[in-house]
């Protein structure tokens, strides 16, 4: 699930804290041949329980960097990023 990257200390409205995402390079390995995201809405996922639904589902939380992408460009960013690493893995 990608989210831009707010700090080691964002918190939501409510003061629940977020994992803190990481780069979508930390989480290839060469056993993966499928990778299935989910891109929020501009400017992030904003309830807590929209983040723990997708990391109880298995998704990890990746992020393209601190700053907020529109949706299209995050998409196609992930995409290609996505693609790369796949390719290079195989």
């Amino acid at each position: 699930a990608a989210h831009p990257d707010r700090g080691p200390n964002y918190s939501f409205d409510d003061g629940s804290s977020m994992p803190r995402p990481q780069s979508v390079n930390h989480f290839f390995d060469s056993s993966m041949n499928k990778v299935l995201l989910a891109v929020g809405p501009e400017r992030g996922w904003h309830e807590p329980s929209e983040i723990q639904y997708f990391i109880e589902y298995g998704f990890h939380l990746v992020t393209l960097g601190p700053r907020t992408l529109r949706t299209d460009v995050a998409l196609t960013s992930l995409l290609a990023l996505v693609h790369d690493r796949l390719l290079f893995m195989q």
